[in-house]
């Protein structure tokens, strides 16, 4: 179902490109100059939630979740180490934050599959980070 969403949302690159265009004019994202990554600002993200009808804001959670998920590295098979994935899992994490939250925040929410795993390798990463005695702090 994601995949289909994504390929309805950029299935014309030229109105993709329009957007954005527009977004960035009126100042509602920043664009990364350096890695052309898009930014949404927090108040902006929690006026579009708060206007959403809950059955949105679920499939927006829903596939917020499982982006991440897919995302945020398991464990690697070879070395079965978690510190070879570590930056990357540094990178996802405050993400990983802001969707808790706001699955804290919203509380008709209902988890899914994808949130509870992502869960579950989030803390994985961390108890090991966190514990290991050659961690540095994250922030």
């Amino acid at each position: 179902m994601l995949q289909y969403t994504i390929t309805l949302m950029f299935a014309d690159v030229f109105s993709y490109a329009d957007a954005v265009g527009t977004l960035l004019t009126l100042a509602l994202v920043k664009r990364d100059k350096v890695t052309k990554d898009l930014s949404l600002h927090r108040l902006v993200q929690s006026q579009f939630r708060y206007n959403l009808p809950l059955v949105k804001l679920q499939k927006t959670f829903d596939d917020a979740s499982q982006l991440l998920d897919v995302a945020f590295p398991r464990r690697p098979k070879q070395s079965h180490q978690m510190h070879v994935v570590w930056s990357t899992c540094a990178l996802y994490l405050q993400h990983v934050l802001s969707v808790m939250e706001i699955y804290n925040e919203e509380s008709p929410l209902k988890p899914s599959q994808d949130f509870c795993q992502l869960l579950i390798k989030c803390a994985r990463y961390a108890s090991i980070y966190y514990t290991s005695s050659a961690s540095k702090p994250l922030g």
